[in-house]
């Protein structure tokens, strides 16, 4: 991932919300690669039955 720390810092110390939560997911990143792949788990269980829905219609 690339990101620039200086220009974070600085949005977050202006009060820039999304910048102060990016900061303290990068504090701890054993969350952010949990976030992630819950993430990644809910799109899968989402795509699932919709990718299968649409094979059947076009069968």
């Amino acid at each position: 991932m690339t990101l620039n720390r200086y220009k974070l810092c600085h949005l977050a110390k202006n009060g820039n919300r999304a910048a102060r939560q990016v900061e303290k997911l990068l504090r701890c990143p054993d969350r952010l690669i949990r976030l992630m792949l819950i993430g990644n788990n809910l799109v899968n269980m989402w795509l699932d039955p919709a990718t299968d829905s649409l094979q059947l219609r076009v069968d």
